[in-house]
């Protein structure tokens, strides 16, 4: 997957609610350690699922495909 374009409001809450950087979550995905849960307007929205290790928690990345943009990581709750 490519590198992904964090804007402003996604870097805020990656650094307000996780113990991740926002490369690490990159590295995440590069590995395939994420689960596709859902897709919103026709597939151009997909979220997925990722555990932090540091957190012990898991989290939601929500991702806009065709602009390869991060909208938010949110906790799983």
């Amino acid at each position: 997957m490519p590198a992904f374009i964090f804007g402003p409001h996604s870097l805020d809450r990656v650094y307000e609610r996780l113990n991740l950087n926002y490369l690490e979550i990159q590295e995440l995905f590069d590995q395939n350690k994420v689960v596709p849960i859902g897709e919103e307007d026709r597939g151009k929205i997909v979220q997925y699922l990722f555990y932090s290790i540091p957190d012990q928690a898991c989290f939601i990345l929500v991702y806009n495909v065709k602009d390869n943009f991060v909208i938010t990581v949110k906790p799983d709750h």
